[in-house]
């Protein structure tokens, strides 16, 4: 008896998970601006055309590749010593106990960054506890995120938000794909 409980409440919070996550995408905050949540395939989309491209050398020559226009911030996985010294990160927020890094570069988009912890609520999943919160945010004034992407429920959530936008991302590990080496967080 007790199993099949257990089993009943798995499968209603997966389907609370994934309809909460649907609504997710048109879903407004306090503020009523609409709040995009980005998926792994924009997240990871490389640039059309040269014209799409913001000139931001600085990144480009740490990363190796164009910085497609709609990008509001870089995500860098597991960056090398080399990378890590050219950035020269700014802080480290340590989220989850692990080894794995990841360096958040807001570009000159982002005006702001708030990183939370997601939980489990009676409507699906919902932002929590704030861990930390950027006003007046500069490019190049990187963080190093201690974060372990989770294979199921996220864990925690980062808003950016720019003069006229406002994206989330939350930190899940993408089976299809794998962790790239970099991703884009994009405005569109």
């Amino acid at each position: 008896m007790k199993k099949r409980i257990v089993t009943i409440m798995l499968a209603l919070s997966i389907t609370s998970l994934l309809l909460s996550s649907c609504n997710l995408i048109n879903k407004k905050d306090d503020n009523d601006q609409p709040l995009k949540q980005t998926s792994q395939s924009q997240q990871s989309s490389t640039p059309q055309s040269s014209s799409e491209l913001i000139d931001d050398n600085w990144l480009e020559s740490i990363i190796g590749d164009d910085i497609p226009t709609g990008a509001i911030a870089v995500l860098i996985n597991n960056p090398t010593e080399e990378q890590l010294d050219k950035l020269a990160p700014a802080q480290t927020v340590v989220l989850s106990q692990t080894d794995e890094v990841v360096v958040l570069i807001p570009t000159e988009k982002a005006k702001s960054i708030n990183i939370s912890k997601l939980k489990m609520g009676e409507k699906g999943l919902e932002v929590g506890e704030s861990v930390i919160d950027i006003e007046d945010v500069h490019p190049k004034n990187s963080i190093i995120l201690k974060v372990n992407y989770a294979e199921g429920i996220p864990q925690h959530r980062v808003i950016l938000e720019g003069e006229d936008c406002m994206v989330a991302y939350d930190f899940i590990y993408n089976g299809k794909d794998g962790t790239s080496e970099y991703e884009f967080i994009l405005n569109s």
